[in-house]
């Protein structure tokens, strides 16, 4: 029969395996998510841009409707070039 220190030990290192995989399968899905929220706002950023869309808005121009969505340069720039180079693609597809 095991002691009861080991099943003790036994049960907390199975707790905390389970406690340590909810945590990295959080961050994988949160990963996912960064990354389709940065597809999100490169191909509707490219839609704005495409079609001069912005002062529709009362923007004076794309980087003022940039800072207003509270996007970074780096990240607005960059998938709006990725959005432009995917333009046939339905946004479902584009963003998958």
């Amino acid at each position: 029969m095991k002691s009861l220190a080991l099943v003790s030990e036994a049960d907390d290192i199975k707790a905390r395996k389970a406690e340590a995989k909810l945590h990295f399968d959080a961050i994988k899905e949160a990963g996912s998510l960064v990354s389709r929220s940065s597809m999100m706002i490169g191909y509707h950023a490219y839609r704005l841009k495409a079609d001069n869309l912005f002062g529709v808005l009362g923007f004076a121009d794309e980087n003022e409707a940039r800072i207003a969505a509270g996007v970074g340069e780096s990240t607005w720039y960059a998938n709006i070039s990725l959005a432009e180079k995917f333009k046939e693609l339905p946004e479902k597809r584009f963003c998958a």
